[in-house]
C-alpha cells in the first residue's frame, strides 16, 4: 500500500495561504484525475483547520460525486476522520461505497479487502449493514463476481462414491482465540463431541482477520494470528489429534482462497462445516469454490447467503424469518438445531474469590460477560444498572470482557456508584467468571449469546430481553425463554424484573436451579454436536453413498 497522508501532514505539505488564488478550483475543473484528488484534499485540510472535523468530513464524503469515486487517499482520510469522531458506522457504509466501485473498475482484490473492513467496522457500531438482509446479499453478490472467475481453477472435481472410513469433515472458520468467542467454543464443543470412530475433523482458519503482511486497504484486518491469541486453543485442538491448517497471510485475499480451497480439496473432505460472516471474503470464497460433495454452515448471527450450499444450521429461529426475502434460491434448507454448551467444561471450572475484585463476600453482585463491552454497555442499558445500584446499597456490578473503560466508569460516576463497579478483563475461564455472579444481566439493545447459555449452565439467574428479530437483539432471550425472558422492548420492565431478583434470594435462586435444567433438557453441546453431525452425514449419504 502507498504512503498515505492525513489532512494534517496535507496542509503541513501544501499550506493554503501560499497556493496562488484560483489554483484549486482549476484542478478541480481541469482534466488531471491526480491534481482533482491533491485539490480535494488540500480544500478539505483547508476546512479542518477553519472548522473543524466534522465539516472536512461532509466534504470529503461529497467528493465522490466530484470524483465519481472516493480514491484511496481520500478514502484514508475519511477513515481517519471517522475514528476521531466516533463515526464507526459512516465509516462503514462509505467502505462499502468504496468496494462497490474498486468492483466496478476492477480492483477486485482491493475491493475484497474494503468490503471486509466495511463489515469489521459495522460490528463495532449498530450492525447497521449485518442488521440487514438486503445489504449482505449484496455483499454476498459481489463476493460472487470473484469466486465466478475462480471457480473454473477449483480441482479436482467432486466424488461421486466414498471411499469408506470415517467421515472426513472440515470445519472452517477466520481465527481461533483462547478468550470467550462463541464459534471458537461451539468449535471445540464438536472436537470434544464427535466420535472419532464416525468422523475425521481438520480444523482451516483463514486468518482473514489478521493483520496482512501487506494490505491494500488501510482499514480492517489488524487482529493478531491464532497464534498469538490462540495458544491453548490450538494446543488442545492438536492434542486431540486434529490437524489445523492456518492460512497465509502474504497472500491477496483471493490467492488466499484459492490455497485453502485447494488444501481441503486434497485432504479429501467430504463435508464442509463453515462457521463465518461476511466480513471474512477468504472464507466466503474459499467455501465457495472448492470442489467439497456436501457444504454447510453454521450461522453466527448473519448468513453468508452462498449459492449452492446444502443447508445452514441456526439455532435462533428469528434468523430464518428475518432472512426469507433474500435466501438465494439455491442457498439449501435451512434448519434449527438448539444450540449447545459444554456443561462438563463448565462445572469443572471454581469459582473465582470476590477478594480479587475488591467485591465484598456478601455483596449483591449483577454481571455481565461480552467481548464487545465497549459497544454492548449501551445508556439506556447502564441507566438500569446505576439506578439499581444506587437503589439498593448492596449491589455492585462486574463487567467481564475488557479492562475498565473509561467513559463508563464516568458514566457510573455520574450516579455516584462507581465505587461498586468493577471490570473484569477478558476470561477464557467463563465460568470461574460467571460463578461469581447472584444475577446474569444481558446488554441490550445489543446483548450475548453464548455467554447467557453459560451463566444458565452455572446457575445464574439471568436477566434478557428480546429487542428486535436480529440475533444479536434477540438469542439471549431465546435461550433464557419463557416465562423468564423479556419477551419484547420494554426497558421498564427490564428494570423491575432486576430490582425484584435484587431484593428476593430465594426467587433467584428458584430461577437460577430452573435455568439450568433447562440447559441440561435443552441445550446440552453433545445433543447440539450429534444433531449437527448427524444431519452432515445424512447429506452426505444422500449425495455420494
Amino acid at each position: 500500500m502507498a504512503r498515505l497522508v492525513t489532512l494534517e501532514q496535507v496542509a503541513a505539505d501544501s499550506p493554503w495561504e501560499t497556493l496562488a488564488p484560483g489554483l484549486v478550483e482549476s484542478w478541480l475543473k481541469g482534466p488531471d484525475d491526480e491534481k482533482k484528488i491533491q485539490a480535494v484534499l488540500i480544500a478539505a485540510s483547508q476546512l479542518f483547520k477553519q472548522s473543524g472535523a466534522s465539516r472536512a468530513l461532509d466534504f470529503l464524503l461529497y467528493s465522490r460525486w466530484l470524483l465519481h469515486c472516493h480514491p484511496l487517499p481520500v478514502m484514508h482520510n475519511i477513515l481517519w476522520l471517522c475514528n476521531r469522531l466516533g463515526l464507526e458506522q459512516t465509516a462503514a457504509h462509505t467502505c462499502l461505497d468504496f468496494a462497490r466501485d474498486a468492483f466496478r473498475m476492477n480492483y477486485v482484490e482491493l475491493g475484497l479487502e474494503a468490503a471486509s473492513a466495511a463489515l469489521i467496522l459495522d460490528a463495532q457500531a449498530d450492525y447497521e449493514i449485518t442488521k440487514s438482509p438486503a445489504r449482505s446479499a449484496e455483499v454476498a453478490a459481489l463476493y460472487e463476481q470473484v469466486a465466478s472467475s475462480l471457480l473454473p481453477n477449483s480441482t479436482p472435481p467432486a466424488r461421486t462414491a466414498r471411499a469408506g472410513g470415517p467421515l472426513r469433515i472440515a470445519l472452517l472458520v477466520p481465527n481461533l482465540v483462547d478468550h470467550v468467542v462463541a464459534y471458537t467454543r461451539r468449535l471445540l464443543n464438536i472436537v470434544r463431541y464427535a466420535d472419532p470412530q464416525k468422523y475425521r475433523l481438520r480444523v482451516y482458519v483463514s486468518e482473514n482477520h489478521a493483520v496482512r503482511t501487506s494490505p491494500l486497504f488501510p482499514c480492517g484486518c489488524v487482529e493478531g494470528t491464532t497464534e498469538e491469541r490462540g495458544p491453548a486453543t490450538l494446543a488442545e485442538l492438536r492434542s486431540a489429534g486434529v490437524a489445523v491448517y492456518l492460512g497465509p497471510r502474504q497472500l491477496r485475499f483471493g490467492e488466499a482462497a484459492q490455497h485453502l480451497a485447494r488444501q481441503m480439496e486434497q485432504d479429501g473432505t467430504e463435508a464442509l462445516i463453515v462457521q463465518s460472516g461476511l466480513s471474512a471474503p477468504i472464507d466466503w470464497l474459499a467455501a465457495r469454490i472448492a470442489r467439497i460433495p456436501v457444504k454447510t454452515a453454521i450461522h453466527i448471527g448473519s448468513s453468508l447467503f452462498l449459492p449452492d450450499f446444502d443447508a445452514t444450521f441456526y439455532d435462533n429461529p428469528s434468523n430464518i424469518e428475518r432472512e426469507n426475502a433474500c435466501w438465494p434460491a439455491t442457498g439449501g434448507a435451512r434448519q434449527v438445531v438448539q444450540t449447545g454448551v459444554d456443561v462438563k467444561s463448565l462445572d469443572a471450572q471454581q469459582a473465582f474469590s470476590r477478594d480479587r475484585f475488591g467485591i465484598p463476600a456478601d455483596a449483591v453482585v449483577i454481571g455481565t460477560l461480552s467481548n464487545h463491552l465497549e459497544r454492548r454497555l449501551s445508556e439506556p442499558y447502564l441507566q438500569i444498572i446505576a439506578e439499581a445500584l444506587q437503589k439498593h446499597p448492596q449491589a455492585w456490578f462486574l463487567a467481564f470482557g475488557s479492562a475498565a473503560l473509561p467513559d463508563k466508569m464516568a458514566f457510573f460516576a455520574r450516579w455516584g456508584v462507581e465505587d461498586r463497579v468493577r471490570f473484569g478483563g477478558k476470561q477464557s475461564q467463563s465460568g470461574a467468571a460467571l460463578k461469581m455472579l447472584d444475577i446474569y444481566a444481558n446488554e441490550f439493545p445489543v446483548g450475548g449469546s453464548n455467554s447467557v447459555l453459560e451463566a444458565m449452565t452455572c446457575g445464574c439467574p439471568t436477566l434478557a430481553m428480546k429487542w428486535s428479530l436480529v440475533h444479536a437483539e434477540s438469542a439471549g432471550a431465546e435461550w433464557v425463554g419463557d416465562p423468564f425472558c423479556i419477551p419484547g422492548p420494554d426497558a421498564t420492565a427490564y428494570a423491575q424484573r432486576l430490582d425484584q431478583w435484587l431484593c428476593d434470594k430465594p426467587l433467584r435462586r428458584q430461577i437460577g436451579q430452573a435455568l439450568r435444567q433447562r440447559i441440561l433438557d435443552r441445550f446440552s453441546a453433545d445433543q447440539y454436536v450429534a444433531a449437527v453431525l448427524d444431519s452432515v452425514s445424512q447429506l452426505v449419504e444422500s449425495k455420494i453413498g
